[in-house]
């Protein structure tokens, strides 16, 4: 993890502290892949299905895994500046589509590939 990359790119893998929910404590540490930037355009349609500049992201689930309803983000509008929508690679990932977006200041760095 890069700690001095603070401003990911569409596609990186960004590591930052978690705000909190149910799932998982404040301050969790989280890897998600960067799917939608600050002034992109997130839509969310009555389908839970997102879209960032009009490119399908995935599909938010209506109950998480252990049969329980959650609720799925609600946006649709410009990213506010500082503010990133996130996903997993998984499409059962608890990610962006349920909590909303990582704030700048919750950034720990950029993971890169080692090999």
């Amino acid at each position: 993890v890069n700690l001095k990359d603070k401003t990911p790119a569409r596609g990186d893998f960004m590591v930052f502290h978690f705000k909190g929910s149910e799932y998982y404590e404040r301050g969790h540490r989280m890897v998600k892949i960067v799917t939608c930037l600050p002034g992109d355009e997130l839509k969310v349609d009555n389908q839970k299905r997102y879209f960032c500049n009009g490119v399908y992201l995935g599909t938010a689930r209506a109950t998480d895994s252990k049969g329980r309803p959650v609720d799925n983000f609600k946006w649709n509008g410009k990213i506010p500046e500082g503010n990133y929508f996130v996903m997993g690679t998984s499409e059962d990932s608890y990610d962006s589509r349920y909590w909303g977006f990582v704030e700048e200041k919750d950034i720990v760095g950029v993971a890169r590939p080692v090999f």
